[in-house]
């Protein structure tokens, strides 16, 4: 069964790994450091910085993608932009604003991340709404996705096809 909040539809499983997002058995809460390349379970991977030396200013970087519906988009480096956490551990978030895929459709990825330390090692937490342009107001429904990933600081293994 499928729930929907104001027009997204969730996976039975989302409210599962919420739960697992922030009660997993071994994860402390606090983690230093954010800037630096990460990579998800998907193996994309996202390239950060701050720009402003006391922390508090603006993430900046890259994102690189290795999935996607539309075959332009996949190993794509886009902009990215953000707003940094203003503590050690704190939420914080950025976005990227596609190019226009190869029937000229626009879409546009926020992610709010935590940096946890899980088994000893920085992991960032992220949820992630992918919006989608549609043609009509009643098509909404179809336009966005929402979904978790996890970015460590090792790249995944390369998986077989």
């Amino acid at each position: 069964m499928f729930r929907a909040v104001s027009g997204v539809i969730l996976r039975p499983s989302f409210n599962r790994m919420m739960r697992s997002a922030v009660s997993s058995k071994g994860t402390q809460r606090h983690c230093c450091g954010i800037t630096g390349t990460w990579w998800n379970q998907h193996d994309s991977c996202v390239d950060m910085e701050i720009q402003d030396d006391n922390g508090q200013g603006v993430l900046t970087g890259c994102y690189k993608t290795a999935v996607g519906s539309d075959p332009s988009h996949v190993g794509e480096k886009a902009p990215m932009v953000g707003f940094p956490p203003k503590k050690d551990g704190g939420t914080f978030g950025w976005v990227v604003n596609w190019k226009p895929s190869e029937d000229g459709d626009l879409s546009t990825t926020t992610w709010t991340a935590q940096c946890v330390t899980v088994k000893g090692k920085p992991v960032l937490q992220t949820t992630w709404i992918l919006r989608s342009e549609v043609e009509k107001a009643a098509d909404r429904w179809e336009s966005t996705l929402v979904a978790q990933d996890t970015f460590t600081r090792e790249r995944p293994p390369k998986q077989d096809d």
